[in-house]
């Protein structure tokens, strides 16, 4: 039996490959010999994790499952990646699995994804070896090359330009993302800057995906079809140049509309969208690890939801009746004992839980101060 080995630092993890079920995608994996990734946390569902691969030919939906279970390894072609389910959850839609993990290292996966979700863009070592085959150093590879069959030849340049980004950022998150996380820093906009950019990056992404897959099923008139993307991209790069301030993208997007006004066929545009859209989701996947996920949710928990446990907090720290202040450090929320009294420069203590008691006294506080705060309506006269 072979399997998919994932190694993160220290840590060798395996799935059984499914390839009665999905011969296809197994062997399109296993063709890459070792390769290495990025590890990101789903951002919405809880134990799920994500890394790219560097197979953006492989259209397969193999052993299509409606729903995910705890183990459950899947394909997902239209983002050129593989998700890693360790808990059962909702999904967006229906996954092609590939793989199972295996069933004694199931707590250590579930270990890594809850480390994930306050360490994106962990670097993976990916291979298919032989079941009981020695972990031995292996020399891996990052991005290999998107195909150039199909491609007109105005489009050629698009796809040298595409190809070189993706190495570059295939290991590591662009530079301009350093551009647009400074924008505005100074009046305390980095976060609307940031929504901006991340919101334009998957609204166009998605949008490449629908119309590559009219095109593929041959649908629709190519040329028109051609226009519509060129113009999304020019519309999209004016917004990379203003608010988002990522110049490096917005370049690229107007490459890539005059690329498309050189498609005419189906497989033309299918052959130079499916690079754009790849691109599209590899920097959104960056540009979404700029924020700090793990402690804006924590914040978010506590307003909205205190008399309920955060599954993301340590559970060794009593702080029941402790009065605490929340205070950010950083990417890290910290939590400080003495609401009263506590200093400022204080140093952060180790972060804990917020008791029940105290989450809902001052969600109450909070919400009797601002209703004492504003302003009473004016009755009529009679």
């Amino acid at each position: 039996m072979k399997q998919l080995r994932l190694t993160v630092g220290d840590v060798v993890l395996h799935a059984d490959l499914l390839y009665d079920e999905a011969p296809v995608t197994c062997a399109a994996i296993e063709g890459l010999g070792a390769f290495g990734s990025a590890l990101f946390s789903a951002n919405v569902c809880f134990g799920e994790f994500t890394f790219a691969v560097p197979l953006p030919d492989l259209m397969a939906a193999e052993n299509v499952r409606p729903d995910t279970h705890a183990g459950q390894v899947s394909w997902y072609p239209d983002w050129q990646c593989v998700c890693v389910f360790t808990q059962e959850m909702e999904q967006f839609g229906p996954t092609p699995q590939f793989a199972e993990i295996c069933e004694e290292d199931l707590p250590v996966f579930q270990e890594l994804a809850a480390e994930l979700w306050h360490e994106q863009g962990t670097p993976v070592v990916v291979e298919v070896v032989e079941k009981g085959a020695e972990v031995t150093d292996v020399d891996v590879e990052g991005w290999r090359a998107f195909s150039r069959d199909g491609v007109p030849e105005g489009a050629l340049g698009l796809i040298d330009s595409l190809d070189a980004q993706m190495r570059s950022i295939w290991f590591a998150r662009p530079d301009e993302l350093s551009q647009m996380v400074a924008r505005n820093a100074t009046t305390g906009r980095e976060a609307a800057v940031w929504a901006y950019a991340w919101g334009e990056l998957v609204n166009l992404g998605d949008m490449l995906i629908s119309i590559a897959g009219i095109a593929r099923a041959g649908r629709g008139d190519a040329p028109t079809l051609a226009l519509v993307a060129a113009e999304q991209c020019r519309f999209f790069a004016g917004v990379f140049d203003s608010s988002s301030h990522m110049p490096g993208a917005a370049a690229t997007l107007r490459a890539a509309a005059d690329a498309l006004a050189c498609c005419t066929t189906h497989a033309e545009l299918v052959a130079v969208l499916r690079p754009l859209q790849v691109w599209c989701a590899q920097t959104g996947f960056w540009t979404s690890a700029e924020l700090p996920w793990d402690s804006v949710s924590d914040v978010v928990h506590l307003e909205w939801n205190p008399e309920l446990p955060d599954p993301n907090w340590p559970d060794d720290v009593e702080l029941d009746e402790d009065e605490l202040v929340f205070m950010l450090d950083g990417e890290d929320l910290y939590v400080i004992d003495g609401a009263d009294d506590a200093d400022e420069d204080e140093k952060p203590k180790k972060k804990g839980k917020k008791s029940k008691k105290k989450a809902k006294k001052d969600k109450a506080g909070k919400k009797k101060d601002k209703k004492d705060k504003k302003p009473k309506k004016k009755g009529k006269k009679k």
